[in-house]
């Protein structure tokens, strides 16, 4: 049977994302760090350009032969950028894999951010509270009950993530906060994952990323849920609703068989609860706020497949929470590290 199904954040709130969360200034954390957003260091475009910022580093990936993509120049962060800089992370990985101890300080940092943005959120100091000014004090008391935190994300793969994870939990210990980090065994593939946990029949799952569509093929039989993982795809360009959909309907069709088809999309942008996106954000997926995305998701893909197509639409956020539950049922929260920063808290947290 699926796993019960999260409610969205927004229904508390309607701009629950971690990435502008300031930095409380807790003893314990370095004091650069006090002040700062989660975004300044752990969404994939910040951590491009703190590697691209240090000449050791660069030096150490042109001496491994490592390729990374340039980062534009100037201070937005575009579509551009994070399109570029979303290799950057791998090729920390790979240094820290070759023992290189020039890519420590960057790993060092993000440890140290996660730690902090872990820390600010539950303890919940007055400075941190002051700087969401949009999140009421139901949402703190939420938070200042998590104890056991999973994370995930495309950052966090293997042994890069390893270091970060271990480094954080290592600094919360030593803060006093009461809190336990364990990244998810397939930290990269956890909002793939929980979508494929909604499906009640064989069917096709798919996590829309800021830089990719991740698919699996999913089929259910009297031995439980078997899920293949098939290669991911580019996620739309800056571009209008129903190119958006199109591109999506695309991805379900790579995967599909003729005929009926039960379809889960994590998607990176908020919705309500029907799985109606939300208008007015950011992002890749903003357009599918100002049409009906399932109803529009349904006719495409029923075109492509000529057949009966049933969607079920979700947070991305909410999608990694339900992945990480698959392993460990009483994970309270999933934090994503990934093009940005993405959560979900689990719905009775007392």
């Amino acid at each position: 049977m699926p796993l019960r199904r999260p409610p969205n954040p927004v229904r508390l709130l309607r701009s629950p994302s971690l990435n502008p969360t300031v930095f409380g200034d807790l003893a314990g954390l370095p004091a650069h760090l006090a002040g700062t957003a989660a975004r300044d260091w752990l969404a994939t475009w910040s951590i491009a350009r703190s590697m691209a910022a240090r000449p050791e580093v660069v030096a150490a990936l042109i001496e491994h032969g490592l390729k990374v993509a340039p980062l534009p120049g100037g201070a937005p962060v575009s579509a551009a950028l994070m399109e570029a800089a979303a290799v950057w992370p791998a090729a920390l990985d790979a240094l820290v894999v070759a023992g290189d101890a020039r890519a420590l300080p960057v790993a060092d940092e993000l440890g140290d951010a996660l730690a902090a943005l872990v820390a600010s959120l539950i303890v919940g100091p007055e400075d941190a509270r002051r700087a969401r000014p949009d999140w009421p004090p139901e949402y703190w008391d939420r938070w200042r009950s998590v104890r056991r935190v999973v994370i995930g994300g495309g950052v966090v793969r293997g042994m890069l993530g390893a270091h970060v994870v271990d480094r954080a939990g290592a600094r919360l210990q030593q803060m006093g906060v009461d809190a336990r980090l364990t990244r998810a065994t397939d930290a990269a593939g956890l909002g793939l994952r929980g979508a494929a946990s909604l499906l009640h029949a064989s069917g096709v799952a798919l996590d829309c990323g800021g830089t990719a569509i991740k698919r699996a093929l999913v089929r259910c039989d009297a031995h439980g849920r078997h899920v293949e993982t098939l290669g991911p795809l580019p996620a739309p360009g800056r571009v209008g609703a129903q190119a958006v959909i199109d591109v999506i309907a695309h991805a379900v069709a790579r995967a599909a068989s003729p005929g009926p088809v039960e379809v889960a999309l994590a998607i990176a942008t908020y919705v309500d609860r029907t799985g109606q996106p939300y208008a007015g954000q950011l992002g890749p997926y903003a357009p599918l706020g100002e049409v009906d995305l399932r109803a529009g998701l349904a006719d495409a893909i029923g075109r492509t497949v000529n057949g009966r197509v049933t969607v079920t639409v979700l947070h991305d956020g909410a999608a990694a929470l339900l992945g990480a539950q698959v392993e460990q049922p009483d994970a309270d929260v999933a934090i994503v590290l990934g093009t940005a920063i993405g959560c979900s808290l689990a719905p009775d947290i007392a």
